[in-house]
């Protein structure tokens, strides 16, 4: 059935449920045929509006399930991170690059672990009703057998000892772990890379596990499915999407994707207006602001990684057979999240 006759029906069982609403006695007949719609609506109308709130970029259609990865929340800069029996700081001399200037430092002494819970549910419900609990839980979703691949990078300034990465639950916080190459000291900023599979469809964290003494720096870390949409194309070259999540926007149809939204093209003031060279190219070089639906207030850090950022919108589009609708900033700030009268003048 075509949206224009499933509008006319819609529009006439409003007419009714109105009409006879208002007085029980009142009879009202009409007819209704799918061969005589009517005006033609055009199939350009129907589409699909794209923003990252409450996690729907991050930790929703983009894959990657490691949330902080790069350490550039300025308010909660440890937030998503689990830290037992290590000094852990964030640091921003020597950084990865100079849009990317923020990195863990780890000073051991012995055995400890840090680990990210990755992106958290924070509410029972509302966007008001805050859980601690949920705050304080593991919550990627790993699927049994699946496997993922690690990715991070790590400079060494004097550690000596091992590290191990593990994929972990509540209860197995020390099974399947393996070790990772630990460069020298002094050799600056290597990758890493491991590929990593989960033993059970379960709630759980990526594990670091440290057995040594000294200091050492990591940053960037990413955790990516490899059932993930666009994983390995030359046409995804930086970031792929949740398949599921892909897949529900190609049963939907649309004409056009609008992006990357409306507050968010904006900004919460006029240093941190959107700027779309910011969301291209490779992730580490895409540089992060404050998303403006954050809550520091209660333990709800949230960044715009750009993760999913202007290629990836468009690439999109492309996969889809979608216009795409791109928002740009006008120099405009979020009315929302400013004072109106300050902003006006």
């Amino acid at each position: 059935m075509k949206r224009t006759a499933v509008s006319v029906i819609i529009c006439a069982l409003i007419f009714v449920f109105v009409f006879t609403g208002c007085d029980g006695m009142n009879t009202i007949s009409f007819t209704v045929s799918k061969d005589n719609v009517g005006i033609e609506i055009s199939q350009d109308m129907y589409g699909l509006f794209l923003e990252d709130i409450s996690y729907a970029g991050d930790g929703g259609l983009v894959s990657n399930l490691v949330a902080n990865g790069s350490f550039e929340y300025e308010a909660l800069p440890l937030s998503n991170w689990f830290i037992t029996n290590l000094s852990a700081t964030v640091g921003s001399e020597e950084g990865l690059n100079d849009k990317n200037t923020r990195y863990l430092k780890i000073d051991a002494n012995g055995i400890g672990n840090f680990v990210n819970a990755g992106y958290l549910e924070y509410y029972d419900y509302l966007t008001y009703d805050y859980n601690i609990n949920k705050i304080h839980s593991k919550d990627m979703g790993f699927k049994k057998d699946a496997a993922y691949d690690l990715s991070f990078y790590i400079r060494n300034i004097d550690f000596e000892g091992s590290i191990k990465v593990g994929l972990i639950s509540y209860e197995n916080l020390n099974d399947y772990c393996e070790a990772i190459e630990i460069p020298s000291a002094g050799e600056g900023w290597t990758k890493i890379e491991k590929r990593l599979v989960s033993k059970a469809s379960e709630d759980g964290g990526l594990l670091f596990m440290v057995d040594g003494v000294g200091e050492f720096c990591v940053d960037f870390v990413s955790l990516v499915p490899e059932d993930s949409y666009g994983y390995g194309s030359d046409e995804w070259k930086y970031v792929s999407l949740r398949s599921d999540m892909v897949q529900a926007l190609f049963d939907l149809s649309p004409s056009f994707i609008r992006f990357p939204g409306g507050c968010l093209a904006e900004g919460d003031d006029l240093d941190n207006l959107f700027n779309w060279k910011n969301t291209i190219g490779p992730l580490e070089e895409r540089e992060q602001t404050s998303n403006i639906w954050n809550d520091d207030e209660n333990g709800k850090a949230y960044n715009n990684t750009f993760a999913l950022g202007y290629h990836e919108y468009l690439q999109l589009c492309d996969d889809l057979g979608a216009k795409p609708l791109p928002i740009l900033n006008a120099g405009m700030i979020c009315q929302f999240e400013a004072n109106y009268n300050e902003m006006a003048e």
